[in-house]
This record gives structure tokens, sequence and C-alpha cells, in this order.
């Protein structure tokens, strides 16, 4: 059971003013904003941008710690397929050892901030710090709590979503605007009833890769030369936390959690 006098939270930045985001932090006496995107920079919210959100955050007294590298998903270089994203490979992405450091980190320093785990999307329920990070932090019996907030809203206009309540949400709604049709993903009825959130995490992770190779194959055909790359954040923030793997050092000035 949890041994927390707080729950954990999540939050995205979404395209919050950094000043707004800020205050929304404070109006739930957060501490440490732990950044779990692959890549922490956005062109869409460059406000964003882990120097300047560092910066940012400083000078609201709230503490800032990269844990990408552990916690965000990438796609892998050629290693896994788009087509071959399926309940095995997430089960696979949430039992690695990577992810379970980071995962014990987290909870470590729960017990010592009130933390918020940051990720671009704003809605948790497309997006993997709910789906497999908030997930397993439950089911290790810490509670976890969603900050909502619609694009530069007032602090007390914001509120919060339980973990319990996400995943009735999502359950009751089994339609998703990925089609189905192109996804044609490997799993049966049982299985995503049984793990409504992986499956969705599934979804989630193969849609975006097919995203990012479709863009990727258009920007080569309209470079002269056939050799340019796409940049690893996608200007409507949909591939922020699923781009392609391109290690950050860990910061060694952030708190540890």
């Amino acid at each position: 059971m949890s041994s927390l006098s707080h729950p954990i939270f999540t939050i995205g930045h979404s395209t919050h003013a950094v000043e707004t985001f800020a205050a929304i932090l404070k109006h739930y006496h957060i501490e440490v904003v732990v950044d779990v995107r692959a890549v922490p920079y956005s062109r869409y919210a460059p406000q964003f941008n882990r120097e300047q959100l560092r910066y940012a955050l400083c000078r609201s007294n709230i503490q800032y710690l990269y844990l990408g590298d552990c916690l965000g998903i990438y796609a892998t270089n050629g290693e896994t397929k788009p087509t071959e994203v399926d309940l095995e490979y997430v089960k696979q992405l949430i039992t690695s050892e990577p992810f379970q450091v980071g995962l014990e980190r987290i909870i470590q320093g729960a017990t010592r901030y009130r933390i918020a785990l940051m990720c671009a999307e704003e809605d948790p329920a497309d997006c993997h710090r709910a789906l497999l990070i908030g997930r397993a932090i439950v089911e290790r019996g810490f509670p976890v709590q969603h900050i909502r907030a619609s694009r530069n809203c007032e602090p007390s206009q914001s509120y919060l979503e339980s973990h319990q309540t996400l995943l009735k949400r999502i359950e009751n709604v089994r339609k998703t605007k990925i089609s189905q049709a192109q996804l044609e993903l490997h799993f049966s009825t049982k299985e995503e009833y049984e793990d409504p959130l992986l499956a969705r995490a599934a979804r989630l992770i193969r849609a975006r890769w097919l995203s990012l190779e479709s863009n990727r194959a258009r920007q080569h055909e309209s470079s002269p030369t056939g050799t340019s790359h796409p940049r690893l954040d996608d200007p409507r923030g949909q591939l922020t936390s699923f781009a392609v793997k391109s290690r950050q050092p860990r910061d060694r000035r952030s708190p540890r959690c």
C-alpha cells in the first residue's frame, strides 16, 4: 500500500505560456517537475525546450529533473518496425531495466517531494506518462492524479483527474481517432479488454511511428539530394514523446528523485 502523504501527479505542457504552466504547478504545490519526454525539445512550443523550461521553473522555485532517457518512448532506428508494435512489445518496454530504474527513482523521489511527471500531450489518455508510467505506479500501490488544464487557463480553472477515472474514461470510449484498419494490431479483444491502457499505448506508439516514417519519406523526397533528415519534434506536438532515439546526457545538476 501507499506510504505517500500525497499523490504522484502528471501534467502535459501542451501550448501553455510557460508562466501559466508554472502557475498551475504552484497551484498544486509541485516541487519537482520530472520530464519524461524522449526528446525534451519542441518546435511548436519552444518555451518547453529543456534549457528554457529549467530556467523558467527555477524562477518559480520549482526543480527540474530529466528522466526521458529512462522513461521516454523511442523508435529504435530500424530495430523494431511500426508494424511490429503490439501488446507484447509494450510489455517488454515497461519491464525493461531502464524503465524500472526510472520508475524507482520517481517513487523514491515522491517520498520527499511533490512531483509531477511532464510530457507534451494535455490529455493523459493520449500520453505514455499515464498509459505506461502512471499505470505502473498505480500497480505498485501509489496514487496518481493527472492535472488537466486547457490552454492558458487560470490555475483555478484546472482540475485533477484520478487515474481510476481516466481508466474508466478509456474503457468507456473503445473507439479511438486512429483507424483500426490502418493499425491492424495483432491482439485479441480479450487482451484489449483486460488491459485497455496497454492496448491504447500500443495503438498510439504504432500510429506515431507510422506518422514519423511518413514524414521522413516526404522530407527525403523533397530534398534535392535525397539526404535530408526529419526534425525529431513534430510541429503539432504529436511525436514529442515517441521520437527517434536521441539519448540526452543525464543532468547531474538536477535533484535525484
